[in-house]
């Protein structure tokens, strides 16, 4: 029987060791695994190829950002496959590689001082919930009391006794970091654009429709840092995942040069000490959980 890489030498079996130790992982889409492996395998390269960077995926190490994944080219269609890294499938999440590659480009073309075109990303398959909505309660009852107060966020009517408006509180009430958000809230209100603007895409974030890309989220520039919190689209700080602001823009830069020149990707370009370490946390609570 012939293996994914090359003649195995165990007559009884289809895979080498190397390639039998990927696939014995496969709880399901079992031939969507091995054709993905099929595709992935370079022999110039001793190795599988991730068909977004052109890296060399991990085989060893878990908790390598460059460790070997499975990603849903069209997500949430199952029966097809491709070879990719974990970073990267983190990083896409619910974008097919058609929305994937033009917000890598336009997130870089932000972070050189251009501006993001909201338009190019039609989300098509987009439906995450970042967070619970407020409970119609909690502004009703804000509503009823307010006076003559200003809110220290935005300038809007406030409460007599209160700080903040409806508009501004409900990002604000019955959540344990309110000093860390009522900072990034701040620093995201555009007094011109009357709205929150999205720290890493200068756009103005969605406020009601928790279900929509580009509703407000906050985000932790440093994942081991949890007092600071900046406004996020909830896509964008999905697409962080834990990187922090500097890896990610590196990440994000490295990329998108790889997508416009195709020239190798360098995988030195950040530490990815925070990734590393929420890796093994994940890691260890799995196995913890299975026994």
């Amino acid at each position: 029987m012939e293996c994914l890489r090359f003649q195995s030498d165990r007559p009884r079996r289809k895979y080498c060791p190397r390639c039998h130790k990927i696939m014995k992982k496969a709880h399901s889409e079992f031939i969507a695994h091995r054709e993905a492996l099929k595709a992935a395998w370079n022999k110039a390269a001793d190795g599988f190829l991730c068909v977004y960077s052109g890296v060399k995926v991990d085989e060893l190490d878990p908790a390598s950002p460059w460790h070997i994944s499975f990603d849903h080219p069209v997500p949430k269609e199952p029966g097809k496959l491709c070879v990719t890294t974990e970073l990267l499938n983190f990083m896409k999440k619910d974008l097919t590689f058609e929305e994937f590659r033009p917000a890598v480009l336009e997130l870089d073309k932000v972070f050189n001082g251009g501006v993001f075109r909201k338009n190019v990303i039609p989300f098509r398959l987009w439906f995450r919930m970042p967070g619970p909505p407020v409970h119609p309660a909690d502004t009703k009852t804000i509503q009823l009391e307010a006076g003559n107060s200003t809110c220290e966020i935005c300038g809007s009517p406030a409460p007599k006794k209160g700080k903040y408006c409806p508009r501004c509180n409900r990002f604000i009430l019955h959540h344990s970091d309110k000093a860390a958000r009522v900072k990034a809230l701040k620093d995201a209100w555009d007094p011109k654009r009357k709205g929150f603007v999205c720290r890493y895409t200068k756009m103005i974030l969605e406020e009601l429709n928790f279900h929509d890309p580009w509703y407000i989220t906050f985000d932790h520039p440093d994942p081991d840092d949890p007092t600071r919190l900046v406004a996020a689209a909830a896509w964008v700080n999905g697409m962080k995942t834990d990187l922090t602001g500097e890896e990610f823009r590196a990440v994000i830069g490295e990329l998108a040069r790889h997508f416009r020149t195709g020239a190798p990707f360098n995988t030195n370009i950040a530490e990815f000490k925070c990734w590393r370490k929420k890796m093994m946390l994940r890691l260890r609570a799995k196995r913890s959980r299975t026994g």
